[in-house]
């Protein structure tokens, strides 16, 4: 058993590529393999064991040749630290970082109109008797 986020535009874009259900189960098991960064370097067949054993080694080479024609991972060597690149993972996160920065506040600019007042200022404003 392993768990995998995934976030809602790395599954838009396997939907938009008409991904199967086996290329999905095998981004999937890359993308647990990510942590915090976008490449990973399983082999494949622990690719396969994560998986159950479900799909042969064949299938899953199909199935990494078929996601990297579709342009959601990059294949290196199989000896680099970066065997496969997550390419819809680096998109995902460009445009949330997008986002964020359309919706950041400037927080150099003065707050006084929401000033808290204390409860001696309230008491010169309102008149309160002690």
């Amino acid at each position: 058993m392993f768990h995998s986020q995934i976030t809602a535009k790395e599954l838009e874009l396997l939907a938009t590529n008409k991904c199967s259900g086996m290329q999905t189960h095998v981004y999937l098991a890359l993308r647990s393999f990510t942590w915090k960064s976008n490449s990973c370097f399983p082999s494949i067949s622990k690719i396969s064991e994560l998986l159950g054993n479900a799909y042969n080694r064949t299938s899953i080479h199909k199935a990494l040749k078929a996601l990297q024609d579709a342009g959601l991972i990059e294949i290196g060597s199989r000896t680099s630290k970066s065997r496969f690149i997550l390419l819809a993972r680096k998109i995902a996160y460009a445009a949330k970082q997008a986002v964020k920065e359309c919706f950041q506040t400037d927080t150099s600019k003065s707050t006084t109109g929401n000033k808290k007042r204390t409860r001696k200022e309230n008491y010169k404003k309102y008149n309160y008797k002690k």
